[in-house]
């Protein structure tokens, strides 16, 4: 029979094993929740983008439009244009910064008087991307929609 002594040396080394287990865990734990923050911002960037695009396409009207849109004979037309608001959606997207991955315009509608954009990017995070290469991944997709409204000066 085994006294108590020899049966405390042998348990010599495990609370080593559990540090370094707990340790593995917290890293693991870290790492995603920073993969997840980047993602977040990464869809509150795309939402701002979105909405910037949506304000410009608003405020973005030339004169036809204008003079169109006030005309008597044209009683219940609208200063914006699904077309001339989807332009202006594509112009401000090619000085949006986005350089790494492009931007996908899901939908531009508008009512006349406001703009929704709907806008789509794939992501692919530090951690992300070393997997999906190994799994063949494309990525993350982020959605994000802003709305504007155009303002009368006055």
């Amino acid at each position: 029979m085994t006294s108590v002594r020899e049966r405390v040396r042998g348990d010599d080394g495990q609370v080593l094993v559990l540090v370094i287990g707990v340790a593995v865990v917290a890293i693991a734990i870290a790492v995603t929740l920073a993969a997840v923050s980047g993602l977040l911002l990464e869809r509150k960037r795309l939402v701002s983008t979105a909405d910037n695009a949506a304000a410009f396409a608003a405020a973005d009207l030339s004169a036809d439009d204008v003079y169109r849109a006030t005309d008597p004979e044209n009683s219940g037309a609208h200063a914006l244009t699904e077309r001339g608001v989807r332009a202006s959606v594509a112009a401000h997207l090619a000085g949006s910064g986005f350089t790494d991955d492009p931007v996908e315009i899901v939908a531009v509608t508008t009512d006349g008087t406001s703009v929704t954009v709907t806008l789509r990017r794939t992501v692919r995070p530090w951690l992300v991307r070393t997997f999906a290469d190994v799994l063949g991944d494309d990525g993350i997709v982020v959605v994000g929609t802003g709305r504007a409204r155009q303002t009368t000066g006055g």
